[in-house]
């Protein structure tokens, strides 16, 4: 039997497989079969070691997971598993604490707080207490107390250390909400974990107990631990010592979810006998890949040594491209997609297309419709399916069209204005027996202009008067369609219909939300620019027909648009990542940080990104992003890439081979910035925005100039377009030669 269930393995799989009673630590690389490792070791350790299934515990994050592990094993034994628990942390710790509960003094069916009950208590609390603290929402709170518990950091403590007024406040809700969850039996996800170390830090016999049945502990993604689901695996461990962790450092990209990367990092220090076994041959990936990826997490410190190695061939070079904006960007990724699709090489389904916020995902999808191509957004709704983009066209549609009741319907009360179901229902009655539109009803009862009589309506002042505001309100709205543009006006509802506060103050992902809304501005503001009819009417109808799809006749396979977050353990034939630039990939955040791990984590996430693809990589980005958006440096990650074959790419189409020449994106750096004698400055056609004409110095080859990004430089080309210019300046500092439009530009001329 142990032939069959080491059949397969290469050497170090093999011996991480046969390493029982020690304490093991597996350094997976991305694609080295750590799945493989873990089930083919349970497999193992029953009919090898004559281990008793009941006393192994599998645990990992996702039930996906680890519903995939228990069907490979049942695979490799015959379905002959009865017993060996396979579990989530969260689940696992929950069956504890039911078992248990008397212990703690819980009731067994305490319940369970998900998110949205937990943001419900914190609002209800911060309402009681009466405590207003500028931008600090619910979601916010609830982050710090998190963090504060996945450290085991109790309320009490935490309110000993507060070192300032919002910290102090925090401290109160803690206290508040801990109250509150303890008087309605309930646990949020934390303390599923927290209470469980309890239980085992208090209650010797309850730890024994368990120690006893789990003698064997396997832990799936252990770089994605916090500080307590280490702390509850170290005890259960500590009587035998038999806890094997498998992950990749490389591969931490949760610290966001308080995942703390020196738990992989530190567990030889914490198990000095541990056996360390580095899985580092990679069957995913092209070796052009592989050394893609290697350069690109090479600077990092916060990871072990590990050089991966493949028997894959060499493989396409990967293809690095510029797109003026995010429009042709998309455009140049759909465009190929299609391309190689067309020719068969690839179905949809192979493809997978990459990026850092959901809010790039709206000119990819836009780019797909316009080629027929059907797309699956993985863990997020398509653009204009999103709550907070359907509210603001709702509140551009009745402002287009005041009798469409169904946009009304759904904003004249959200933000909430005191407009309950009651009186909407009393208003909507009323319209259909009057066969009017709801607008039109409160337009004759407000202006006086009709027998209708506001007792007809049956209505408290109360109501009254907030509906009377709401008019007004979009009264006002109307008035500016003539008068601002259509970006101008979307900012403005966004504005004043007290919409911002709304999701600032009631929702759990505001930055988000807010992001996406910015993306529709930025999508009408290119409306503006490449329409004559630039009406809203006209902005609205084009929304419809990009939001439309039921009607689009789909052929084929499903073409995957996902977050780098959300591409972690999958892989892809095809890999685009799109938004290659300073302030996107890495985020802006982690540049303006004081922590370097921060900047470390978007590393690593690019990593993962580009270690999902199987034969073909390709790295875009905008060299402007957003319809008025500054010119954006390449992301410095592009730096690393000096040793792989790559390809630049234009959005002409044209692809330039750069075999045994580095593509140098050394921004950083202080020498001279060279993109070698046969790279392509990508040209800008139909996709380029139409600016308004904007008056710019006329330049000639040798004048000095000044950009507000690139810095100082001179003009060593200089070209007409219609009635622009095409320059081509050289600049300073590593910068190197850029192409620029003398109409966006904005360069100021050095005497």
């Amino acid at each position: 039997m142990e032939s069959v269930i080491l059949q397969g393995l290469n050497p170090q799989q093999t011996e991480a497989v046969k390493a029982v009673d020690t304490p093991l630590l597996v350094i997976a690389g991305p694609g080295s079969g750590k799945t493989k490792v873990i089930t083919h070791r349970v497999a193992y350790l029953i009919y090898e070691k004559h281990v008793s299934p009941f006393e192994i515990l599998g645990l990992t994050f996702t039930n996906k997971a680890a519903s995939e592990m228990n069907d490979r094993v049942s695979g490799l034994l015959d379905n002959s598993v009865a017993g060996v628990t396979i579990s989530t942390f969260h689940s696992f710790c929950a069956m504890l604490l039911r078992r248990e509960s008397e212990k703690l003094g819980l009731k067994q069916n305490f319940t369970i707080y998900d998110d949205q009950d937990q943001v419900s208590l914190v609002k209800k609390l911060v309402k009681q207490l009466d405590i207003d603290v500028d931008n600090v929402t619910p979601r916010t709170l609830l982050s710090q107390i998190s963090k504060a518990k996945s450290k085991m950091v109790g309320w009490s403590t935490y309110q000993e250390n507060a070192g300032n007024y919002i910290q102090e406040f925090t401290a109160k809700i803690y206290e508040e909400y801990e109250a509150a969850l303890n008087l309605s039996s309930a646990l949020d996800f934390d303390d599923l974990l927290l209470k469980t170390y309890h239980l085992f830090r208090d209650y010797p016999e309850v730890v024994s107990k368990y120690q006893e049945r789990f003698k064997y502990v396997m832990i799936d993604e252990f770089q994605d631990t916090n500080i307590t689901q280490y702390a509850i695996s170290k005890q259960l461990a500590l009587a035998t010592g038999n806890l094997a962790v498998v992950g990749d450092p490389n591969q931490s990209i949760y610290s966001w979810r308080n995942a703390d990367i020196h738990n992989i990092l530190s567990f030889h220090d914490d198990f000095p006998t541990a056996k360390v076994v580095n899985l580092d041959q990679n069957y995913r990936s092209t070796r052009t890949i592989l050394e893609t990826a290697q350069n690109l997490i090479s600077p990092n410190t916060e990871k072990f040594d590990q050089k991966l190695w493949t028997e894959n061939s060499g493989g396409q070079p990967i293809v690095i491209g510029e797109g003026y904006n995010e429009k042709e960007e998309a455009e140049m990724i759909i465009s190929e997609i299609n391309n190689i699709v067309s020719k068969g090489e690839y179905s949809l389904s192979d493809i997978a297309i990459m990026y850092r916020v959901n809010s790039q995902s709206r000119a990819l999808e836009e780019k797909c419709i316009k080629y027929g191509i059907k797309y699956q957004l993985v863990g997020s709704l398509k653009f204009y399916q999103r709550q907070e983009i359907k509210d603001l066209i709702a509140f551009l549609r009745l402002i287009n069209n005041p009798d469409d009741d169904v946009s009304l319907l759904r904003v004249i009360n959200v933000p909430a204005r005191g407009i309950g179901q009651k009186t909407l229902s009393i208003l909507s009655s009323f319209a259909v027996n009057s066969k009017s539109s709801i607008a039109n009803v409160l337009d004759q009862v407000f202006a006086g202009e009709s027998s209708i009589e506001i007792k007809d309506l049956g209505l408290t002042k109360a109501a009254l008067k907030n509906l009377f505001n709401f008019r007004e309100m979009m009264a006002d709205f109307k008035g500016y369609v003539s008068t601002r543009s259509l970006p101008e006006l979307i900012e403005i509802i966004f504005d004043q219909s007290g919409y911002k506060n709304h999701i600032m103050n009631e929702s759990e992902n505001y930055q988000e939300r807010n992001e996406n809304i910015r993306e529709l501005i930025n999508t009408a503001g290119y409306f503006s620019k490449e329409n004559t009819n630039d009406s809203l009417s006209a902005f609205l109808e084009s929304v419809s027909l990009v939001g439309d799809t039921d009607n689009l006749s789909y052929q084929g396979q499903k073409l995957t648009l996902i977050t780098l977050h959300q591409s972690k353990g999958l892989e892809f034939p095809v890999v685009f990542i799109s938004g290659l630039e300073d302030g996107m990939l890495p985020h802006i955040r982690s540049i303006d940080s004081e922590n370097p791990s921060e900047l470390e984590e978007e590393r690593r996430l690019c990593y993962v990104g580009v270690t999902r693809a199987k034969e073909r990589l390709y790295l875009l980005r905008s060299f402007r992003r957003g319809f008025r958006g500054e010119p954006s440096l390449p992301s410095r990650f592009l730096a690393d890439i000096t040793k792989a074959q790559v390809v630049s790419w234009n959005f002409s189409g044209e692809k330039v081979n750069q075999s045994n020449k580095y593509v140098d994106y050394q921004l950083h750096q202080d020498e001279h910035f060279d993109l070698g004698p046969d790279y392509d400055i990508p040209e800008y056609k139909d996709s380029e925005p139409k600016e308004e004409q904007i008056s710019f110095n006329q330049f000639k080859v040798g004048d000095k100039v000044a950009h507000k990004v690139f810095g100082d430089g001179i003009i060593i080309g200089c070209k007409p377009i219609d009635e622009d210019q095409e320059l081509q300046v050289a600049f300073k500092d590593g910068i190197g030669i850029k192409k620029l439009l003398g109409s966006f530009a904005k360069l100021e001329e050095i005497n």
